[in-house]
């Protein structure tokens, strides 16, 4: 507890899933935290991410000198009400969308707004003091690569021997 006292959070996206499970971290840690929510049906552009990649770069250039960081998060698919209440994306049910999304990247594990906002946690606290202007990225893998080739929980593993290719380290 108390690892962002006196610090300030603005979060966006502050009235449901990941953005309030932030919020309310974030206010146990001790933070002043700034809320924000368009909650817009059709609000999210697809422009929206990089905008704030290129507000958080510029921002960062400006502030560093005051010692003020700023970092965002690019998550993945993640299980929050957005994707099941009212029909969402993967109709009425948590478990509907929580099983689409094991099969969606190449960690077997639905996304969960706690998993947001422990990235969040860290990027704010002093564990990430040297870190300003960055975008972590929070995804189960997904942007590691394609999932068809990832291995399956509960399937046997097959690693093909590989021969070493590189500089021979012989005397």
């Amino acid at each position: 507890m108390g690892q962002l006292s006196g610090k300030v959070a603005i979060i966006t996206g502050a009235a449901s899933g990941m953005g309030k499970a932030a919020s309310m971290l974030f206010a146990r840690e001790g933070a002043n935290v700034v809320l924000a929510d368009l909650n817009v049906a059709g609000g999210e552009a697809t422009a929206a991410k990089a905008g704030v990649v290129n507000l958080t770069r510029s921002a960062s250039i400006d502030l560093a000198y005051d010692f003020i960081r700023v970092n965002c998060i690019a998550p993945g698919g993640v299980s929050t009400p957005i994707l099941y209440v009212g029909g969402g994306v993967f109709g009425g049910s948590k478990e509907t969308a929580d099983a689409a999304l094991i099969h969606a990247q190449p960690l077997p594990t639905a996304g969960q707004p706690e998993d947001i906002a422990q990235a969040a946690l860290f990027l704010a606290s002093e564990a990430s003091r040297f870190i300003t202007g960055h975008t972590l990225v929070v995804d189960g893998g997904a942007t590691a690569g394609a999932i068809a080739g990832a291995p399956k929980r509960g399937a046997e593993r097959h690693r093909p021997q590989r021969a070493f290719a590189g500089p021979l380290f012989e005397a």
